[in-house]
C-alpha cells in the first residue's frame, strides 16, 4: 500500500484587505509562498510565521505553513496547522482532504474516515480523491468499500497508476493474486519504474516460488527510492530467501542504519542468524517481534524452523499452525509433517 502523503497548494483569494494588519499578512504570504514554490524552506517558514503574527485567523496560512511542515517531515506541527486552518474555516475542503490524508497516514483511520465523508460531494469527480478514500478503508479493513472507491477512481481516470497499484494491493490482500498482477502491471505500463507497484509485483513473485524474479523486482523498486525502509526490508528478506546471503547483508545493514527498530527489519535479522545457525539469539528477536508486531511476515514460519532445529517439535508445529492461519504461505508446507 503506498504510504506517501501528497499534498496540495492552497489556492489563496483575498477579500481586500480591512486593515494595515492584514495587508502585512497577506504580503508575507504571498513571499512565503513564493519562497515555498522554490522549495526554501527556511525563509518561506519565516514569511508564514510573520503572515500569522500578523493576522492569527488567516486559515490559509495555517493550510500551506502545514504543508511546508509536512516536506520538513515535521507531522506535528502539520497536523496542528491543518487543525487550525479546520477550527478558522471549518468549510476549508483542502485543509479537510490534506487533514484527512495525514490522519490516514498516521493511523487514525476513524477519523479519517469522518473527513473523507465530508468531502464526497465537493471531490466526487476527483479520480484522486476517491484513490485516497479507498486507502483508508483498506486500512479500516472495510474491503468491499475499498474496490468501490478504487473503481470509481479508475472510472473517472482509468489511467491513474496509484489507483491501480492500490486495487491490485487489495486483490493481493484477499488472495487474488493473478488479478493482483494484472492490476499492477498494468500501472508499471502507466507509469514504468512506480515503486510501489514494482514493490507488490516482488511480493507476490515471491508468494508464487519465484525468487530471481522476486528478487529482481524488489531491486527495482528500490532503485526508485534507494532509502524506503519497506524496499530495503523486503528486498533483504527475499535475497536470504534466494541464499544470496552477503548482498542480504549489505542491504540489511543499510536498513538498520535507517530504522533498526522497524519489526521487519529485526525480523530480517532473526532471519540472517537462523541462517547463519545462531538459532538462540534468531528466536529471542522473532519472539520480540512476535508479541509487538505479530502482523509481521514469516515469524511463525521462521520460530518453527528454529524449534525444529533445536528439537522440539511440539513447539515447532504450533508455531506453523499459526502461520497457517495467517496464511503465510510457508508454514503450510512443514505442517503437513506435524502429527
Amino acid at each position: 500500500m503506498k504510504k506517501n502523503v501528497i499534498i496540495y497548494l492552497a489556492v489563496v483569494f483575498f477579500y481586500g484587505c480591512k486593515s494595515k494588519e492584514k495587508s502585512e499578512s497577506a504580503e508575507f504570504f504571498e513571499r512565503a509562498n513564493y519562497h515555498l514554490k522554490k522549495n526554501e524552506p527556511d525563509k518561506a517558514l519565516g514569511f508564514f510565521n510573520e503572515a500569522i503574527e500578523k493576522d492569527p485567523d488567516f486559515a490559509d496560512a495555517y493550510h500551506n505553513r502545514g504543508i511546508l511542515y509536512l516536506r520538513m517531515d515535521r507531522i506535528k506541527e502539520a497536523q496542528a496547522d491543518f487543525e487550525k486552518a479546520l477550527e478558522i474555516d471549518p468549510d476549508f475542503d483542502q485543509a479537510t482532504l490534506n487533514l484527512a490524508r495525514l490522519y490516514s497516514e498516521t493511523g487514525k483511520n476513524t477519523e479519517s474516515d469522518e473527513l473523507f465523508r465530508r468531502l464526497e460531494k465537493p471531490y466526487k469527480d476527483s479520480s484522486d480523491f476517491h484513490n485516497y478514500y479507498g486507502q483508508n478503508l483498506v486500512m479500516l479493513h472495510r474491503g468491499a468499500e475499498a474496490h468501490k472507491a478504487f473503481e470509481k477512481s479508475l472510472q473517472l481516470n482509468p489511467a491513474n497508476a496509484e489507483a491501480l497499484t492500490n486495487a491490485g494491493y487489495l486483490f493481493f490482500q484477499e488472495g487474488d493474486l493473478s488479478t493482483a498482477r494484472k492490476y499492477l502491471e498494468k500501472a508499471l505500463k502507466i507509469h514504468p519504474g512506480f515503486g510501489y507497484a514494482l514493490n507488490n509485483l516482488s511480493v507476490i513473485a515471491e508468494k508464487e516460488g519465484r525468487l530471481n524474479e522476486a528478487v529482481a523486482l524488489a531491486e527495482s523498486a528500490l532503485r526508485s527510492d534507494p532509502n524506503s525502509i519497506l524496499y530495503l526490508n523486503n528486498l533483504t528478506l527475499f535475497l536470504l530467501m534466494n541464499s544470496e546471503r552477503d548482498k542480504a547483508e549489505v542491504i540489511l545493514q543499510k536498513a538498520e542504519k535507517a530504522d533498526e527498530s522497524n519489526p521487519y527489519t529485526r525480523r530480517n535479522r532473526a532471519v540472517s542468524l537462523f541462517l547463519k545457525g545462531d538459532y538462540p539469539a534468531a528466536d529471542k528477536i522473532l519472539v520480540e517481534v512476535k508479541d509487538s508486531h505479530p502482523e509481521v511476515d514469516y515469524i511463525y514460519y521462521y520460530l518453527g524452523m528454529i524449534s525444529k532445529k533445536l528439537g522440539a517439535g511440539r513447539q515447532a508445529c504450533q508455531y506453523f499452525s499459526n502461520g497457517n492461519l495467517v496464511k503465510d504461505g510457508k508454514s503450510a508446507a512443514e505442517l503437513k509433517n506435524c502429527p
